[in-house]
């Protein structure tokens, strides 16, 4: 399942500026927006196939959030529950049946951390806010969260340190939401990549210097992660002094998580994202694997051999690539599977215990085809 997160900083002025190409080239399942900087009325888009989710802020031009689906929830919610902090239209929540998905636009500190002390009340009414959904199911969140958590995720930490997006405070409150049961889920296919920003100042050509901050993020709980398959920022794209940021995981909306029916023994190559933004696979692992489907199948042929000279197993013409058994039974041996994974670009590996159907040949025994 497809995530896409946008501070469009505008949508209007966004969409003039490629918005709607790229949205429909991404084809996600969930496209979330921060900074829509709009008004209820003030926009209408016609995106078949999606419902629309909108989140305003009392003040015109300011804030707002959305979320374009196309999966309808179970519920909605839009914002924290707390009036004081709830006038900006800086949060949607989706509810389906095994996770939430929850958009955020965290306030900015600003200039001297002037709003430092209404931003440390939000950063500690949204932690409990999530650990609170987190009991009930599964979260999803994404969002541009305002800071940048470790030094690699800013191009000029020491200049930048005790500034907003990069204070103390901001650190480690971000420090005790991963704490709480939570994952980056950039940084943990990527925990060292460097080079890697999602915000550019529109001052001093800091995007073609690549100068940048990484402060918009996917974090899903920690018991998610392991469904967490790829997750691409789309650097390349303009139309904002953000880009897109992407999530693919490996669950659907009825909450079934990605593994493989090998009786719940899955074995899943995992995937990184060089700084380059292009995925590789863990060639070994897949190496070993596919060593071992080549094994299975040695010895189960060696198998078959012995049961034709015994008599026990023979030739039915009347069925394609298959044998017809007599009173023998055979304990189907678990395979190896090679499959594209959708929309990845690259393949999966897993282990598979097969166990198709029957053929029934003309006399009515069973045929088993071979592995």
């Amino acid at each position: 399942m497809k995530f896409i997160s946008w501070n469009v900083n505008g949508l209007r002025a966004c969409i003039q500026k490629g918005f709607l190409d790229f949205f429909n080239q991404i084809n996600a399942d969930f496209f979330c927006l921060q900074e829509t900087k709009l008004q209820s009325g003030q926009i209408e888009l016609d995106l078949p196939g999606y419902v629309q989710y909108w989140c305003y802020a009392e003040k015109k031009g300011y804030s707002g959030t959305a979320i374009f689906t196309k999966h309808t929830p179970m519920s909605v919610q839009y914002g924290l529950g707390l009036p004081e902090l709830d006038n900006e239209g800086r949060l949607i929540t989706l509810e389906y049946p095994e996770f939430y998905l929850v958009t955020c636009y965290t306030p900015n500190a600003q200039r001297e951390l002037a709003r430092i002390e209404h931003r440390m009340k939000w950063e500690d009414a949204f932690r409990d806010y999530l650990t609170a959904l987190d009991k009930t199911k599964p979260v999803i969140l994404c969002g541009d969260l305002n800071v940048a958590h470790q030094e690699i995720d800013l191009k000029n930490p020491a200049s930048n340190r005790g500034s907003a997006g990069f204070s103390d405070q901001e650190r480690s409150a971000f420090t005790r939401l991963l704490e709480s049961g939570f994952t980056d889920t950039f940084r943990h296919l990527n925990p060292d990549a460097t080079g890697c920003y999602t915000w550019w100042s529109y001052m001093f050509n800091a995007r073609k210097n690549n100068a940048g901050w990484r402060i918009d993020y996917f974090v899903v709980s920690d018991r998610l992660k392991e469904a967490i398959y790829s997750t691409p920022i789309h650097s390349d794209i303009l139309g904002s002094d953000h880009c897109p940021v992407e999530l693919e995981l490996g669950i659907s909306c009825n909450g079934s998580i990605w593994k493989s029916d090998a009786e719940g023994a899955a074995t899943q190559i995992k995937t990184e994202l060089s700084s380059t933004g292009k995925k590789t696979v863990l060639t070994g692992s897949a190496c070993l694997l596919l060593a071992l489907g080549f094994a299975a199948g040695f010895f189960t042929n060696q198998f078959l051999n012995k049961l034709k000279e015994d008599n026990l197993l023979l030739n039915n013409g009347n069925l394609y690539n298959n044998y017809v058994l007599t009173d023998t039974a055979i304990h189907y041996p678990t395979q190896i599977i090679c499959a594209a994974n959708p929309g990845s670009g690259f393949p999966a590996v897993r282990f598979v215990s097969q166990r198709p159907p029957f053929p029934v040949a003309a006399n009515n025994q069973r045929a088993h085809p071979v592995i």
